[in-house]
């Protein structure tokens, strides 16, 4: 009877099949059942497959109608035999004493896993070489992984490359997980859950397993599922630290720092992906709205490698931000929202399909907006609109009016078309030039030159000659904001500033009893 399930599941990868199947073939190990599964191969490999079993009776082919990521879980246990499982992608292979030594490692050493180094070979290359390889073998108790996993969590990151127990397989809570689908970071939730059946593991000091790389594997393909797998794995390695009391401080930050590895190589390949601007778009929102992002690009204690992948996310998400500047798409608004509230959050107002095209093409705009700098963007914007400098009806005021800091006196402006209006004086104010411009507002208000916005613009003088100390302008300011609201026939909000100035002195003033005798004359 077989002791060893080979498990092998293969979706058009004909080129590579040969190499494979006759890796496990040619074990010097021969006591196990090579259980292959054809997920609906289209490109021949179906043809070749069979022939294989009809030469070999230690291949059960089960043939699939369509390609399904989990199509081996399912099979594996219907079709299980023996007391050991190894697995092997299919455009991967063997050494021929792949089985007898791991699996003599595996009992010599009474262990649960037991696990090889990984040669990789690059198919656009040609080329071979060493992936990772431990100089001595390695013999671990559970805890002792969990303390040790940034050492040593690469070698049973993979289902594939291991001698696993069948028996604590099935006992392993992976079906959940499995039942997701993800096309990335399943194996590493798989594994970390056998793991959680094991005593002991052993890392053997071989490189027994050949990993090919090429452009075209799941690796290099975006699917929306694989940000959720990557999500899924980080949250399995957080809580499995946890559980062993091994999450400290420098676990958290080695696990922080991996997470945005992953989340960078995924991001670039749903950069190059095939995907239109809105759909990308609409994933990098997904991106910023995981919860550990704000984390993730936040400090790493200066680790130079960790503000590398920061930079790069960042660059990578403008990409993908400024690739939308003609999108029309729905949701686009509400997308570019949810990445601004991480790659800008002062300058979030900003980031509107409208405006993507001027701040891409504007350099200073563009620097201030990568700098999160909200007064530079705001005194910017308020240039070009002094200069009439862009186009019409882009709503570029209201961008203004979000950016103000809090202690601007500018917050007292409510309508944002004043920023077009006055935009000289709204720049100079931004620019902390407050009593050049409160001499020039009392001249526009003694030559009554004021015509738009004339409330805004009085609480604006009032507020510049109040940070200014300036009384005999404030009291002027006053007496002028009593005008405009008997003007208005707002006769409650005009007495409350008579009141006022009365209370500062100023009830015999000239100006001040005649508002009030119009008002009395008016019936207000």
């Amino acid at each position: 009877m077989p002791q060893i399930t080979v498990l092998c599941q293969t979706y058009n990868t004909k080129e590579y099949l040969q190499q494979c199947i006759s890796s496990v073939l040619s074990q010097t190990r021969p006591d196990f059942r090579f259980l292959i599964v054809d997920n609906g191969c289209t490109d021949g490999s179906s043809e070749l497959l069979e022939a294989y079993a009809r030469e070999d009776p230690r291949i059960k082919l089960i043939h699939r109608k369509k390609n399904d990521i989990i199509a081996w879980y399912e099979e594996l246990r219907r079709h299980q035999e023996g007391k050991y499982l190894a697995t092997i992608d299919s455009d991967d292979w063997w050494e021929p004493d792949f089985l007898e030594r791991m699996i003599g490692f595996l009992e010599e050493h009474d262990l649960d896993l037991a696990t090889t180094g990984t040669m990789a070979y690059w198919q656009k290359r040609q080329e071979g070489g060493i992936l990772r390889k431990l100089e001595q073998p390695v013999l671990l108790t559970q805890q002792e992984y969990a303390e040790r996993f940034p050492v040593y969590c690469m070698y049973p990151n993979t289902v594939w490359g291991s001698i696993l127990k069948l028996e604590l397989f099935w006992k392993a809570d992976i079906e959940p997980f499995v039942s997701k689908r993800y096309p990335f970071g399943l194996d590493t939730i798989c594994m970390l859950e056998y793991i959680k059946q094991c005593r002991r593991i052993g890392i053997d000091s071989s490189a027994l397993y050949h990993y090919r790389i090429q452009p075209k594997s799941v690796t290099y393909q975006y699917f929306p599922l694989r940000l959720d797998g990557i999500i899924a794995r980080f949250e399995k390695i957080r809580e499995f630290l946890t559980q062993h009391g091994a999450y400290d401080a420098k676990q958290a930050e080695w696990a922080m720092r991996t997470h945005l590895l992953y989340m960078n190589n995924t991001l670039k390949v749903l950069c190059s992906s095939d995907l239109d601007a809105a759909e990308k778009l609409k994933e990098c929102a997904r991106f910023a709205s995981v919860q550990d992002m704000p984390h993730l690009l936040g400090d790493f204690s200066n680790y130079s490698q960790a503000n590398t992948l920061k930079r790069e996310w960042r660059e990578m998400a403008w990409s993908i931000v400024f690739q939308a500047a003609n999108c029309s798409a729905p949701g686009t608004e509400d997308s570019l929202q949810t990445i601004a509230a991480v790659l800008c959050p002062h300058c979030a107002a900003v980031l509107q399909p409208r405006f993507l095209r001027l701040l891409q093409e504007n350099e200073p705009l563009y620097t201030a907006l990568m700098k999160d700098d909200p007064s530079q963007l705001a005194s910017l914007i308020l240039k070009l609109i002094a200069e009439n400098r862009y186009p019409d009806g882009t709503g570029l005021e209201e961008i203004v009016q979000s950016l103000l800091p809090d202690e601007s006196p500018l917050q007292v402006v409510s309508d944002s078309g004043f920023f077009q209006v006055y935009a000289d004086c709204c720049l100079n104010i931004l620019y902390g030039n407050y009593r050049i411009r409160l001499e020039d507002m009392t001249g526009a208000l003694l030559r009554n030159e004021v015509q738009y916005a004339q409330e805004d613009y009085l609480k604006l003088y009032l507020t510049l000659a109040a940070w200014e100390g300036e009384v005999s302008a404030f009291l002027f300011g006053k007496v002028q904001l009593a005008w405009f609201y008997l003007r208005n026939r707002q006769a409650d909000v005009c007495r409350l500033v008579l009141e006022e100035l009365e209370e500062m002195g100023m009830e015999e003033n000239d100006e001040v009893q005649s508002i009030r005798q119009r008002l009395e004359q008016c019936g207000l």
